[in-house]
């Protein structure tokens, strides 16, 4: 009942308009922008598009400096978590230190990260980070953008399973999506 989503997701759109316990879906969205109003502006065209009145989790998608995740940036989303527009709030970034130096610095509720056989390495520092920082953790290209299903030239073990690689994503404690 988890859905990650974007304003070109039109099929997804129209199930959440439908859906009959829209109450029991729990619709991941973001925003590019770091500005309070742009933020503002962005989840209200999600809720209008989707015809709900709250989100599950809004992140900040592509955070790639501390710069990014500022206290400005921290606060617009807080106010809408407060607000009851969305459940919970947080990050999206594909770099390590830039995420576990944001958890240090503010309770982020959630982040969203790269995690796949193939980008190892959060265990040693960013879940870490994310527990301590009691924070939800959301791993994304669990197949590596179907990389990790193609067989390896000059080898003999059969690619990966994808069942296998979602099963690699979620077995960190932290990772719940």
């Amino acid at each position: 009942n988890a859905f990650f989503w974007e304003p070109r997701y039109h099929t997804l759109t129209r199930f959440v308009r439908r859906a009959p316990k829209k109450h029991d879906l729990h619709v991941i969205a973001g925003s590019y922008h770091a500005a309070a109003a742009s933020i503002r502006a962005d989840l209200e065209t999600a809720l209008r598009r989707l015809r709900v009145e709250r989100l599950g989790v809004f992140l900040l998608y592509w955070a790639r400096s501390d710069a990014r995740l500022d206290e400005a940036a921290f606060d617009a989303r807080e106010r809408l978590r407060e607000q009851g527009k969305i459940g919970a709030h947080g990050f999206s970034t594909h770099l390590r230190d830039v995420g576990v130096r944001a958890l240090d610095r503010r309770p982020w509720g959630v982040v969203m990260s790269r995690y796949t056989a193939a980008h190892t390495n959060a265990e040693r520092a960013r879940w870490p980070a994310v527990e301590r920082a009691g924070a939800g953790a959301i791993a994304f290209t669990a197949l590596c953008y179907a990389r990790l299903l193609a067989p390896v030239r000059g080898s003999d073990p059969p690619p990966a399973r994808a069942a296998d690689c979602y099963r690699f994503a979620l077995a960190p404690p932290a990772v719940g999506v």
